[in-house]
């Protein structure tokens, strides 16, 4: 063999090789946020009373304000120190209003939004002369007890003057793929555009199949990491769920659309009526011009049929439901919405507020896996929701995805189909044990049920 062809071969397997450890690697790793990539790092050590940022917005929705919102975890008493952004004393909210939260009081570690008026900073001059959005992020001093850090704010969306997104909070040890594929084609066919999906804990498959939606603009994968720990202290085994609730309100801030609903992958909302939710909620909108949010009530959803790893998808016109049996979720307008909730916009700017839906005209309607099984009790009846055109949807989607899934190299793509029963089996009775921690509390029954990618990069946080 010449030695041209030896050199070139000994480089193509070196290729070859490193492609294939960054593929195994990236398997069970998931990406960094790009936001890191923008951020100024300082080396302040994690303490009791530090505070762990998450992300800073540039919030301009007040035509006559400039605000810093910036998201952040910490204890309780961080609430009482005195927090500047730049020359600015920040205002210090916990995101669900109080701290210790009262639906999980022994979770130590929570939410809050930071929001200062920057408007007549030195450096909200320098923006005020640059187009909008800035051609780079401004920067800010956050300070605290003689600590230090500076931040980039990034640009909030300025038109959302039509659309539909929705949200997804964290997903943890989830694997059912095939009801993401459902979620996804059932939402987009209601006028849904774009999916925010929040990662923590997801089987390699889910993430193959959120990378087809990726390469389809339909989907972006925020990738919501463990926070930083130290020998001795560890917030992540005191944080609710994750932190959810700043998952939630990092999703105001980057939807673009108009309308944005906020759901887990088990969730429709859906009009009884022959219009799209899009549509609904536009005509609702022109109908309520101080709308802020639109919250619509709770009704059970069985599917009937064998909606497990079956190829005819019939079953979603086979639909039952039973209302009133569960909290409300609300689909609500970012640029009037200042703090999101699980099921409700806490606090909406003035002068817009929350408009209750009657359950006549829409329903939320949840197929949660509890009541899914034909024998679970309940008063149920026959419902239509869904017509041929959602199952076509589904069946051409589904084998896209399996397409899509074995050029990835996916040969057996079915997902455990006990994972959601260990879920819910290892987080019973969570507040007896002090915090619901889905990490921790999960990994021994699932951490072998599954090939799972986990988002551990703690580097994506900064410490103040």
């Amino acid at each position: 063999m010449p030695p041209q062809r030896r050199i070139f071969g000994v480089l193509f397997a070196a290729l070859l090789g490193g492609i294939l450890l960054y593929l195994s690697l990236a398997s069970s790793q998931l990406p960094r946020n790009r936001f890191l990539e923008q951020r100024l790092l300082e080396a302040n050590p994690l303490e009791d009373d530090s505070l762990i940022v998450y992300r800073g917005y540039l919030d301009r929705r007040n035509k006559s304000r400039t605000l810093a919102r910036i998201l952040v975890f910490g204890r309780c008493p961080s609430v009482r120190f005195r927090l500047y952004v730049g020359s600015m004393q920040a205002e210090v909210v916990p995101i669900e209003g109080q701290c210790p939260w009262k639906w999980a009081p022994r979770c130590e570690w929570n939410s809050f939004l930071l929001t200062a008026d920057i408007s007549h900073s030195p450096s909200h001059k320098e923006v005020e002369a640059t187009p909008f959005p800035p051609l780079r992020p401004l920067l800010v001093l956050l300070s605290l007890s003689g600590r230090s850090l500076r931040i980039p704010l990034l640009p909030y969306p300025e038109e959302r003057s039509s659309g539909l997104s929705v949200c997804v909070p964290p997903l943890y040890w989830f694997s059912n793929w095939p009801a993401l594929v459902h979620f996804v084609e059932l939402w987009r066919l209601q006028g849904a555009s774009h999916f925010f999906v929040y990662v923590h804990s997801i089987s390699r498959v889910t993430r193959e199949v959120l990378r087809f939606y990726e390469h389809q603009n339909v989907v972006t994968v925020v990738t919501w990491n463990e926070l930083p720990s130290r020998k001795g202290l560890d917030p992540n085994l005191s944080l609710y769920r994750l932190g959810h609730s700043l998952a939630h309100n990092d999703c105001v801030f980057r939807s673009p659309s108009r309308f944005v609903a906020l759901v887990d992958v088990d969730e429709f909302v859906v009009p009884l009526s022959n219009a799209t939710l899009l549509e609904f909620l536009s005509e609702m909108v022109s109908e309520r011009p101080l709308a802020g949010s639109f919250v619509f009530g709770h009704s059970k959803l069985r599917f009937l049929g064998p909606n497990g790893d079956s190829d005819d998808f019939s079953w979603i016109q086979k639909t039952v439901h039973e209302e009133g049996n569960g909290p409300s979720k609300a689909i609500f307008l970012p640029d009037r919405t200042e703090i999101l909730l699980t099921h409700q916009v806490r606090s909406h700017f003035s002068p817009f507020s929350a408009v209750h839906v009657p359950s006549e005209a829409a329903l939320l309607f949840h197929a949660r896996s509890n009541w899914a099984q034909h024998d679970a009790p309940g008063n149920f009846s026959r419902i239509d929701l869904f017509a041929k055109e959602e199952v076509e949807a589904v069946d051409s989607a589904h084998t896209d995805v399996l397409r899509f899934l074995r050029r990835a190299g996916v040969e057996n793509p079915a997902p455990n189909r006990n994972v959601s029963f260990f879920v819910q089996v290892c987080l019973k009775g969570w507040k007896e044990r002090g915090c619901k921690v889905p990490s921790v509390a999960c990994f021994d029954a699932l951490h072998g049920a599954e090939e799972w990618s986990f988002a551990r990069d703690s580097g994506d946080y900064a410490i103040l």
